[in-house]
């Protein structure tokens, strides 16, 4: 699927698919997307995060080194690098073209501290606490 980028006015790229879809913006040196949990989170074989293929093709050219998923439901923001994103993801065709899954015990998340304890703690995911602490 081709993607075009514009330029916004606020010095960041909006990444959009062929079908006019905003896929998420650049700034500086990070990929920002917003998502809906209940609708955009992988949940078979894993709880993940999907980007598309020729999306994460335009985050290495641009020389985007962290990835941010912002999920609108539980306003949770969930962040990783790219390099890290790329390492641990797996490939994905459920219909809306190649897609790079990375499961969620990858991402470090950040947020409403009483939700993200109960959605993560005890699964061994990367969930820092209001001091750093891991």
């Amino acid at each position: 699927m081709e993607r075009a980028v514009r330029q916004d006015k606020e010095k960041s790229q909006l990444v959009k698919l062929a079908d006019g879809r905003i896929a998420g913006r650049i700034e500086d040196d990070r990929f920002i997307k917003g998502v809906r949990r209940s609708r955009h989170m992988l949940r078979e074989p894993q709880p993940s995060w999907a980007i598309q293929d020729t999306i994460v093709g335009e985050l290495i050219r641009a020389g985007v080194n962290q990835i941010i998923i912002y999920d609108r439901e539980s306003t949770l923001e969930y962040s990783i690098a790219l390099q890290d994103f790329l390492e641990h993801s797996f490939p994905i065709d459920r219909g809306y073209g190649l897609q790079h899954g990375c499961p969620l015990s990858h991402f470090q998340v950040r947020g409403n501290e009483q939700l993200r304890l109960s959605l993560w703690e005890g699964e061994g995911n990367k969930v820092a606490t209001a001091s750093g602490q891991r």
